[in-house]
């Protein structure tokens, strides 16, 4: 199984990198430096989005019904809602399409916006993480704002980009190639940071056996990167526990002085 999941995701990988030349109308080392150097970083930027979208996509299926992880679990059935409406509101929106008379192209922004709910989604996540507390204490904002800054800023570009294609400005190859980008990015910003929203609140990390199988998988350096990523991991998920320790001994301890004054009066 792990094998189909490593042809998968390459060929999506080699599929999106000739769809992006196509689309832009480009080829890396074929229309000079500038040109690659352009083409490579917007195939890194949207390409890997659409690979990351079926490793989360299978992912997400083997937590919720094969893994045991108690963690990964909860995370799993806290999205499953969203997940059903928006597919299936994407799948109703493909038959009305498919039982239309006239011919579809893709210069509209139907697919493109079935990731839009998963973007706004993602920004109230990153302000429920403002308010969440581990062991007492509230996440450092800076790194918040920035990813707050970021996912508005692509968003703000999301809107342009289908905008423009609503209003026809774009080929089909590059329509189709634009919202497939626009719902593989969404996709896997949503799934991010819900996982890490439940992280932070159960106060504890967890790292999906899938991925680590795939991207071993692919390298040996990704396998030996995770091997030395795994100490660290639990490092933190023992200082998390002791903090959350120190934290409930604090709150008996007021708890019971509170009860001692309350029986003097």
């Amino acid at each position: 199984m792990l094998f189909i999941h490593k042809f998968i995701f390459i060929s999506i990988s080699l599929i999106g990198i000739a769809w992006t030349c196509f689309a832009l109308e480009t080829a890396p080392f074929g229309d000079g430096l500038w040109e690659t150097i352009k083409i490579t970083y917007i195939i890194c930027g949207t390409v890997s989005f659409w690979g990351g979208a079926y490793i989360l996509g299978a992912q997400y299926f083997y937590i919720r019904f094969i893994y045991k992880d108690k963690l990964l679990k909860k995370y799993a059935l806290s999205i499953q809602k969203d997940l059903v409406v928006s597919f299936s509101t994407a799948i109703a929106l493909s038959l009305l399409y498919w039982n239309d008379a006239f011919s579809y192209d893709f210069n509209g922004i139907d697919l493109g916006f079935v990731g839009v709910p998963f973007g706004f989604a993602s920004i109230y996540v990153l302000f429920q993480l403002f308010s969440v507390k581990i062991a007492g204490e509230k996440l450092r904002r800076k790194p918040l704002y920035l990813i707050l800054l970021f996912v508005t800023l692509v968003y703000c570009g999301i809107y342009y980009l289908l905008l423009e294609n609503l209003n026809g400005e774009y080929s089909t190859i590059k329509a189709a190639w634009v919202q497939i980008s626009v719902m593989c990015f969404s996709f896997v910003i949503f799934m991010i940071l819900h996982l890490k929203l439940v992280f932070v609140q159960e106060g504890k990390i967890s790292m999906p056996s899938l991925q680590k199988e795939i991207l071993t998988g692919l390298s040996k350096d990704a396998g030996g990167l995770l091997s030395e990523i795994e100490g660290p991991i639990e490092e933190v998920n023992r200082n998390l526990q002791r903090r959350k320790s120190v934290q409930s001994a604090q709150i008996r301890k007021k708890q019971k002085n509170n009860k001692s004054n309350s029986k003097n009066v």
